[in-house]
């Protein structure tokens, strides 16, 4: 028997004090009129992440109920939706505060325009890095229109003409202005944004005109995800050709069953596959730690309920209070159905239905669809976000709730968490004005949307498809399913990457050629860095005098910007070093010290290799060191300035001083001649191959397009993983413990840290003494692919005793854990050759 899938909970909320469950304000122990205050939406979005919550989706209006009795009076009166604000401004807020939470957030695309709409998502994006989703709404209130300058509302199905086209224009401006490498970054140089690759997506339309570019860079999702609740034939034909998350219901199972295949039926005739949707549905979730406490809290929910607030929403034109109890629908003149043909207003029809329209005391005969009722999903009548009850009264916030699952519903989150969706690959449909060089993308023609084409070629960038991404392309343009990675699989390869498995490498330059770069550390307190990190790799057999062989004797590692590198990658470094565009001011500096350069150079070639001390300075102009680690001696700078530009390198090191020499007497020659792209690319694969696994858009790992492209159980951010470890990833040796050094690789990308290892590291020796949590100089333990703790250690050099001073357990250790760590700091003693004291 298959096992059930995993039950998704979104929280349904609204920024304003009444959003569906009319009434329930006045409760006294009720703080819904805190939704002014940001400490309410934090507090609400740590308590939904502690409680296991996947999602908090806030619905939206432009504008107020006032069809009811002819004005806004009772909307107003009864807190309905009414005041309300902006639901995007206070996700930023709860992102902070948490580490998972999925946001979904509505806005319309009849009243304001898209291009500032594209940036507003865009930069939650970013904020919330990449847990946003967008609930595509047309608006339907008459207040709405008449808010934003029109007489009466745009019709139904024009509104979701308009829908399209607004759609359009966002795919361009999302998918198609900037390329995934336009930000370089580049500080020597001295470019930030590439411009060759933004472009202007001269959108011309019925509805809008947009020159562009984008104001924003791709952010992680680049499109968010993208909701809708419809139930018209229009709305289903436009959530076939969009949505990827919808908001459906029924009175019954049956009901979602058939609604739910009407919406994969609409998607397969756009050309989607039928799975590309996601269906949410309502759950009303009283919690209690009985029944009978569970039961009590609604009886009393429905005492407090508002008729009136349930018929001011519904819109009707109707004042049904005016009826007795008893009065069918069909007996009331003037049918509320001529009010409104929306289905949230069709949703409240059926609530007032159910109820019969009246209510005596607080007895109600029926029961109204928006009462807070306990229910199962397949029972469920509304398409929304599960619970209500936990933004409504604090009182529903402990206690356990009821057992109740429904193989049939999936979440906001989950999709959140697809960075990529799976989506077709149009290559030939016909030519619409997209700004696509190279072909249109299918969302502009009736034949439906596509979402990019980014097959693998030698084109550039900028000459491929920016239409929305597809998730991985063969070289024919076959769309494949992504693949997701569960997050220890992923620990697992990053693990394996860095070498820190069970499977020991064997020496130096085996070492260098899998983790890249071997980090030269002064501060060396327990060991100089480059020592610790190979000892952490190799073990007993590494002996300190191995590494300066392999780099001063057999040349097959050598020293670029602090660190050791295999000589095998000089291949890619060389073209980018001879290649790079300086900074103006780098560019400057040297134009006004040419002969100071010059004489640099000279020296080297006639008395080379040698100490910068024993070159003289004469340097016409100084660049002062921001950092303050140079002093008034501009040769150390120069130097290091020409050993960026390919013309010297360090040679050897006496001490820890470098010996400088011309590039052309250290690194070999005869190298294959590449071209400055190309050796970018083969310096990304590098890096790739070095972690594993990374995300797209790392900081401190630019791999760009290196790679494949894979989804991380829990995370929401593009990653790239190494094919290699990827196919390797069933060969697995096994775990041990590691002791790592704080200026390890591993430990680099903190971003990384925190997302796979859940690990957030911070070296403590530039904070006051007062303020360090785990020492000085803290060295990490890795034990199988998990970070358990920090070592606070030094190295006494005079009494030739290694001094713990503490092992802190970040999570604690069992009795095989803690004799597995000690034993390696015992063994960390003994090869360093000396004592051990306070273990």
């Amino acid at each position: 028997m298959a096992d059930p899938k995993r039950l998704i909970l979104n929280l349904f909320e609204m920024n304003t004090v009444s959003h569906i469950t009319h009434g329930l304000w006045q409760l006294p122990r009720n703080n819904r009129e805190r939704f002014n205050d940001i400490d309410y939406w934090t507090e609400l979005a740590q308590l939904l992440e502690a409680g296991g919550f996947d999602g908090i989706f806030l619905a939206d209006v432009v504008g107020a109920y006032d069809v009811f009795r002819g004005g806004p009076e009772t909307a107003l009166r009864e807190g309905l939706q009414i005041p309300s604000n902006d639901p995007l401004l206070v996700v930023p807020a709860m992102a902070v505060v948490t580490k998972k939470l999925g946001f979904g957030v509505t806005f319309s695309t009849t009243y304001e325009p898209p291009f500032a709409f594209a940036r507003r998502m865009s930069t939650l994006d970013h904020l919330t890095k990449g847990r946003i989703g967008w609930n595509i709404v047309t608006s339907y209130l008459p207040n709405a229109a008449q808010n934003f300058g029109l007489d009466q509302e745009v019709p139904h199905d024009r509104r979701y003409e308009i829908a399209d086209e607004y759609l359009h224009v966002l795919y361009k401006l999302w998918e198609g202005s900037w390329d995934d490498d336009a930000v370089i970054r580049d500080r020597e140089g001295g470019v930030y944004t590439d411009p060759s690759k933004v472009r202007y997506i001269d959108h011309v339309g019925e509805n809008f005109r947009v020159k562009g570019p984008h104001l924003a860079e791709p952010s992680l999702q680049r499109t968010p995800v993208l909701f809708q609740a419809t139930g018209s034939p229009a709305g289903i034909a436009f959530a076939g050709r969009h949505a990827e998350v919808v908001f459906t219901g029924g009175r019954s199972v049956e009901d979602f069953q058939r609604n739910a295949q009407a919406m994969r039926d609409a998607t397969i005739a756009q050309g989607r596959g039928g799975d590309d949707i996601k269906f949410i549905v309502q759950a009303g979730v009283v919690v209690g730690r009985t029944e009978e406490e569970a039961a009590d809290k609604l009886r009393t929910y429905r005492a407090h309920q508002s008729l009136d607030g349930i018929l001011a929403h519904a819109s009707l034109s109707v004042d049904l209070t005016a009826y007795p109890r008893e009065t069918l629908l069909s007996d009331v003149p003037g049918p509320p159905a001529a009010a409104s043909r929306s289905p949230e207003r069709r949703s409240a029809r059926r609530s007032t239905r159910s109820s019969r329209g009246a209510r005596t005391g607080s007895s109600w005969r029926g029961r109204p669809r928006s009462s807070p009722t306990r229910s199962s999903c397949g029972s469920t009548r509304r398409a929304s976000t599960a619970s209500t009850c936990a933004s409504t009264t604090p009182s529903t916030r402990r206690g356990t709730s009821p057992s109740w699952s429904c193989p049939n519903c999936v979440g906001a989150a989950a999709c959140a968490r697809r960075a990529r969706r799976r989506r077709r690959c149009a290559n030939g449909s016909s030519a619409v004005a997209t700004g696509c060089p190279t072909r249109t993308p299918a969302h502009a023609t009736a034949a439906g949307r596509t979402w990019g084409c980014r097959r693998r070629s030698s084109r550039s960038p900028s000459e491929r498809c920016p239409g929305r991404r597809a998730v991985r392309l063969g070289c024919r343009g076959t769309l494949q399913r992504m693949r997701r990675l569960t997050l220890d699989e992923a620990r697992r390869i990053a693990v394996r990457a860095a070498l820190l498995d069970a499977d020991r490498p064997g020496d130096v330059v085996e070492v260098a050629e899998q983790i890249g770069t071997i980090s030269i550390d002064p501060t060396a307190v327990i060991a100089p860095c480059q020592h610790t990190m190979l000892w952490s790799r190799i073990g007993w057999s590494y002996e300190t005098g191995q590494l300066k062989k392999a780099v001063e004797e057999d040349r097959l590692l050598f020293e670029f910007d602090g660190t050791f590198r295999p000589s095998s990658a000089l291949v890619h470094l060389w073209p980018v070093l001879r290649g790079r565009t300086l900074h103006p001011q780098t560019q400057q500096w040297l134009e006004a010290n040419l002969p100071f350069r010059d004489h640099v150079l000279r020296r080297l070639r006639e008395d080379g290799p040698m100490l910068a001390s024993d070159i003289e300075d004469t340097h016409l102009v100084a660049r002062k060191s921001e950092s303050g680690w140079y002093g008034s001696n501009q040769v150390p700078r120069m130097l290091e300035q020409l050993s960026r530009t390919g013309e010297v390198a360090v040679s050897a090191r006496q001490g820890r001083l470098r010996v400088w020499d011309l590039a052309e007497r250290v690194y070999p020659q005869g190298l294959p001649e590449l071209t400055y792209e190309e050796g970018e690319r083969g310096l990304e694969e590098l890096r790739l191959r070095s972690n594993g696994i990374t995300r797209h858009n790392a900081a401190y790992t630019r791999v760009r397009n290196a790679g494949e492209v894979v989804e991380v159980e829990g995370s929401s951010a593009k990653w790239r993983v190494d094919p290699e470890a990827l196919a390797a990833l069933d060969d697995d040796p096994g775990g041990r413990v590691a002791i790592l050094n704080p200026y390890d690789g591993m430990l680099f990308d903190r971003s990384r840290l925190r997302d796979l290892f859940d690990f957030d590291y911070v070296l403590e020796q530039f904070k006051p003494r007062s303020q360090r949590r785990f020492g000085y100089f803290a060295h990490p333990i890795l034990v199988g692919d998990r970070f358990v703790g920090q070592l606070d250690a030094a190295l006494d050099k005079k009494k030739e005793n290694l001094v713990v001073t503490a092992i802190h357990e970040m999570i604690p250790f069992d009795e095989e854990e803690t004799e597995m760590v000690r034993a390696e700091i015992r063994d960390l003693a003994e090869w360093l050759g000396v004592g051990l004291v306070g273990l």
